[in-house]
């Protein structure tokens, strides 16, 4: 084995590091497909809707219970959150669909 001087060697290790360094940004920067496409209903409402009904609920019921409570609260803070937990963790989702009205005997 012939000695290799301590520049040369270096300007190679160099080198080799910029060739892993290359190798390694290409491969992480190639997207990945866990799944195919994520098909959604096409009654399938928006998240955004659906946070706007429920702060427009949660506003509601604090009129009734005598609570004064903001638009910017009732969405940020409680329709946001409670919107977060069931769709993003429980994976629920919204649909538009008929509901019928059930009426109590007295307002039939």
């Amino acid at each position: 084995m012939t000695p290799i001087a301590k520049g040369k060697k270096r300007r190679s290790e160099i080198a080799d590091d910029e060739a892993a360094i290359k190798e390694f940004d290409a491969k992480i920067l190639t997207p990945r497909k866990k799944s195919g496409e994520v098909s959604h209903p096409r009654d399938e409402v928006s998240s955004v809707q659906v946070r706007n009904i429920m702060a427009d609920e949660i506003e509601a019921i604090a009129e009734e219970t005598g609570t004064k409570l903001d638009r910017l609260n009732a969405y940020e803070f409680y329709a946001f959150n409670l919107w977060l937990e069931l769709h993003v963790r429980n994976g629920i989702t919204a649909r538009d669909q008929k509901v019928p009205m059930v009426k109590c005997s007295e307002h039939a």
